[in-house]
């Protein structure tokens, strides 16, 4: 009985301990720079629904409503180039989506919090931060996932061709080394059996300038410092 209500109670730890786990990975994604577009649906339902920003983070505030209704609706937050050389493993944001079901609230909400504190701990460093919220009229969560992969695919589309561009030009080294080493066994064979390794070096032509307007000018700056010397000799003679 004893070890049982150990094991128990050694249960119940871990999941506490899983659970705060769970906790903290959602506090840490937080905002660096709060800018939320809202915009309203074709949805026949007359509910209002908004999208608390505490169910993705903590740290990013929150939005209350009066109404009764807490469903959560569709939220898109687009993150910002992750440093690797970071320490903190944070998620941050720089923009993000709120979709509301009626014009009049998505109005109100973004008039009533657009340059306010987002608020929360005094010791988050978000707390002081401004939103920036802008209401999109007659913009459709249909049109924000057109666009989200729109950028999608061209960032893509230029991963791959960098990614070839690096290929070609690691396949054009690998063969110029190759190269390399081929021409330096055939010269030590060549030494090795008493003979005469020539290298071959690109004969280059030179063309002629066409017009050579620095020479005219050094020539004409010359002959004018000449007739200063004559004039002067002129004046001392006399």
């Amino acid at each position: 009985m004893v070890a049982d209500k150990l094991r128990g109670s050694t249960e119940k730890i871990r999941k506490k301990k899983k659970i705060v786990k769970k906790k903290a990975k959602l506090h840490r994604c937080s905002i660096e720079s709060p800018s939320i577009q809202v915009a309203d649906t074709d949805a026949t339902d007359s509910s209002d629904r908004l999208v608390p920003m505490a169910d993705e983070s903590q740290s990013m505030g929150d939005f209350e409503l009066d109404d009764d209704e807490d469903e959560p609706g569709d939220i898109e937050l687009k993150q910002r180039n992750r440093n690797k050389n970071a320490k903190t493993i944070e998620n941050r944001f720089t923009e993000g989506w709120l979709e509301v079901k009626r014009k009049k609230v998505a109005k109100a909400l973004a008039s009533r919090f657009d340059n306010t504190p987002v608020g929360g701990k005094k010791r988050d460093y978000t707390s002081s931060v401004l939103w920036n919220i802008k209401y999109l009229s007659s913009f459709k969560w249909v049109h924000l996932m057109e666009q989200l992969q729109y950028e999608r695919a061209v960032s893509a589309h230029h991963m791959s061709a960098e990614i070839a561009q690096a290929k070609r030009v690691a396949a054009h080294f690998e063969e110029q080394v190759e190269k390399g080493r081929h021409l330096r066994k055939l010269e030590e064979k060549a030494l090795k059996a008493n003979g005469v390794w020539n290298k071959f070096q690109r004969e280059i032509e030179q063309r002629k300038v066409l017009k050579p307007k620095r020479k005219k000018l050094k020539s004409s700056q010359a002959h004018s410092a000449a007739k200063d010397d004559d004039v002067l000799q002129m004046i001392f003679a006399e």
